[in-house]
């Protein structure tokens, strides 16, 4: 009755299921088909075979809610623990880690991982694989990102957050304030300005008692600060100032002194200047 087994009722008129070869057979066949398909040859006698296969399906080992091997997930998992609520563990190869796959274009193109990438590397890595991909860190409000050790890059990193107050007190903090906004080391010779070395310089040029650099990105406003010198030679008496004028949001202007701090005319004679900017943008 309702799909079930039943023994039958005499006084009713209903009869005992017959177990016929077909209901038999599933009882059997159906554990027998787990326990074949995982590779286990089947042992008379051996009543744990079916959770042998489980386990082996599964991934499940002697210790509760610990899994071995590949496991997917078609629905979110929740963990409601107090401690470590997911331990990743080495296994054999000495390496783990978390792997996305963010693109339903490529659902087999891996997006990112986070962890340790190569056997045996004592590396953690957080790694954004798609071209073009960031990295963003951001701590709450109020908060901050704190390094320890020293620390390396071969990407940019850009600063974000709120520009802060000039009165605001810090201890080795980078913030955007503080940050170098160019650089650079400009030769002039016969009049002609080229730039040796440098950073967020599209390009300088020379003319009359003027050395004029352009600078690749903006800054906010006229207020910012150049620290300029001239390389001067040893031995001998050159006056190593350096004049900053005509600052504007996108360029400024270098002039160069004699002795007598009369300014020079850079389109003659050889003249070397370095320059650090500093300011908002």
């Amino acid at each position: 009755m309702d799909g079930k087994y039943t023994n039958g009722n005499p006084v009713l008129g209903q009869e005992a299921t017959v177990c016929d070869a077909d209901a038999l057979n599933a009882l059997q066949e159906e554990p027998c088909t787990v326990i074949e398909a995982e590779g286990i040859a089947l042992e008379k006698g051996n009543n744990g075979q079916l959770l042998q296969a489980l386990d082996s399906r599964f991934g499940r080992k002697a210790t509760a809610n610990t899994w071995q091997g590949a496991q997917t997930f078609s629905a979110a998992v929740t963990a409601n623990n107090g401690g470590p609520s997911v331990q990743l563990k080495p296994g054999t190869i000495d390496h783990v880690y978390l792997e996305f796959f963010a693109r339903t274009s490529a659902p087999n193109t891996r997006s990112g991982f986070l962890g340790y990438g190569a056997a045996g590397s004592s590396v953690l890595a957080l790694v954004n694989s798609l071209s073009g991909g960031d990295v963003e860190v951001t701590p709450g409000s109020g908060g901050k990102i704190s390094l320890a050790g020293s620390t390396q890059t071969s990407a940019p990193i850009t600063v974000g957050g709120t520009t802060p107050a000039s009165n605001t007190a810090f201890t080795n903090t980078l913030t955007k304030a503080n940050i170098v906004k160019a650089w650079g080391r400009i030769n002039v010779s016969g009049g002609t300005a080229t730039l040796q070395n440098g950073f967020n310089v599209a390009s300088v040029a020379a003319s009359g008692t003027a050395i004029t650099v352009n600078l690749a990105g903006t800054l906010s406003s006229n207020f910012y600060t150049v620290s300029a010198n001239k390389v001067v030679s040893a031995g001998i008496a050159e006056n190593p100032a350096v004049g900053v004028h005509s600052m504007g949001t996108s360029s400024f202007a270098m002039s160069v002194y004699d002795t007598s701090f009369n300014p020079l005319n850079v389109s003659s004679g050889s003249h070397a200047v370095m320059f650090v900017v500093l300011g908002h943008q």
